[in-house]
């Protein structure tokens, strides 16, 4: 994923950080290109308040509902979310 203007800090300067500590050292909120393999792309609209996100996925034909989507960053970084599919 990519997203303009974004500095992340390494994590092993945060180590010592708790899980919300550590998340607010990351700002996701916005929008986001995703790629999954050589074909599909999705836009992620993304909101986080501490170590949770939550937003809107959606495909980028327009052929695909626009879904929900929830989940955390967690200590080391990693973004983790679940897409529910509407309908």
């Amino acid at each position: 994923m990519e997203k303009d203007n974004v500095s992340f800090k390494n994590p092993s300067e945060v180590a010592n950080l708790s899980v919300e500590q550590y998340a607010d050292q990351y700002n996701v909120t916005g929008l986001w290109k995703m790629i999954e393999g050589e074909t599909s792309q999705y836009a992620l609209e993304l909101r986080q308040s501490g170590n949770a996100i939550t937003g809107n996925i959606v495909h980028v034909s327009g052929l695909e509902p626009i879904d929900p989507l929830s989940g955390f960053i967690y200590p080391d970084g990693k973004i983790i979310f679940n897409r529910t599919r509407v309908g």
